[in-house]
């Protein structure tokens, strides 16, 4: 994330989102506070240890798969790990537990070896799936705040 490049780029793509978000709450947008505040939390990001997504979590399920395997569906895998995902998110919180996707987790465990071998992955195999399970601080009421969806109707 020290990279001069990507942290541009990521810079550039925060600043645009941030811009949206400021504008459709009527909020006075500092552009130059943003990007000191972006610099900053991009360097926080890169100076945390490499498991540091799990530190309060007491569980975390790790999904992998070996793409090279025949047999394995090729289409329908990753429509399969979400649904066993979304049944083990909806069974924990029937149990009161909390739960969270680790999708940021999961880009990091497929580019960086070393994470995969401190955690026994093999380098042939994939993580297609990460969730960690725990109890909250936090009682939700409903729904954590989304942005608006975008549909797109294709004939």
């Amino acid at each position: 994330m020290e990279n001069p490049i990507v942290k541009k780029m990521m810079i550039s793509s925060m600043l645009d989102h941030a811009r949206r978000v400021y504008r459709e709450n009527h909020r006075d947008f500092s552009e130059e506070t943003m990007i000191d505040t972006l610099n900053q939390d991009i360097h926080d990001l890169s100076a945390l240890p490499d498991d540091f997504y799990y530190k309060k979590a007491p569980v975390a399920i790790l999904i992998t798969s070996n793409p090279d395997i025949p047999g394995i569906h090729k289409d329908f895998y990753k429509a399969d790990v979400a649904i066993a995902i979304t049944h083990g998110i909806i069974m924990a919180a029937a149990l009161g537990l909390s739960s969270c996707r680790m999708g940021l987790s999961e880009m990091i465990f497929n580019k960086d070896k070393k994470i995969k071998s401190k955690y026994n992955i093999p380098e042939n195999e994939r993580v297609d799936g990460i969730v960690a399970f725990g109890y909250s601080s936090l009682e939700w009421k409903q729904i954590p705040p989304r942005g608006p969806v975008k549909v797109i109707w294709n004939q």
